[in-house]
């Protein structure tokens, strides 16, 4: 990919990315002027992927808007727990030094675990964020590992540029593990919270060897 191809694609990348916290901030608002208890409902924060300063910006883009939000409706500024989680082989020691050197407004702790799993009990979290992680699907489908296979990949780790046949298998895998992180999602978040989903995508018409 040419220099100037890259340029633009982390433009649009940085551009959706503003349009997505926008949008988040109005739900937020919304959110907490529908609640009968905001103080109780939009306090717990769980954050689906714990790795760099991406995780700690969006934790205080959230606390920082419910903060203003309180404020400009007189309501008394809740303490803020947020929950970071990511497989057990993350680097969650480097993300507590950023938390330090950042010195966070908030209480923190880290949740070792797929999030194909329920990380949590019944109707603990207040707001969930999940932005560019599910592209991660859970386990890697046999038939495209096995070498006497007919959807044998090759050993790629990708799909892109490959046959149709392989990548249906890869959708089929990413729709079950969707299905799945929902359903976790659903115990997880408590009544009146709310659940914020960014994720990478294709168009329908769009085939793997593009």
């Amino acid at each position: 990919m040419e220099f100037s191809t890259c340029t633009q694609a982390m433009q649009r990348t940085l551009q959706d990315r503003v349009m997505f916290f926008m949008f988040c901030s109005l739900c937020l608002r919304h959110s907490l002027k529908s609640s009968e208890s905001p103080r109780r409902v939009l306090s717990e924060l769980q954050i689906l992927g714990a790795t760099g300063l991406n995780t700690i910006s969006d934790v205080n883009f959230v606390t920082r808007t419910l903060t203003n939000l309180c404020i400009g409706s007189e309501l008394a500024v809740p303490q803020f727990q947020a929950f970071h989680s990511d497989l057990p082989s993350n680097d969650f020691d480097g993300l507590f030094r950023l938390l330090v050197r950042t010195n966070c407004p908030y209480f923190v702790a880290g949740v070792p675990g797929s999030f194909y799993n329920v990380l949590f009990p019944n109707s603990k979290i207040h707001v969930c964020f999940s932005i560019m992680a599910l592209h991660w699907i859970s386990e890697v489908p046999e038939a495209v590992v096995h070498k006497d296979s007919t959807f044998y990949n090759r050993r790629k780790v990708w799909v892109n540029r490959g046959r149709q046949d392989i990548a249906d298998i890869y959708s089929k895998q990413s729709q079950k593990d969707l299905a799945t992180f929902m359903k976790c999602r659903a115990v997880e978040i408590a009544p009146g919270g709310i659940f914020f989903l960014c994720l990478m995508g294709t168009p329908d018409n769009s085939p793997p060897t593009q």
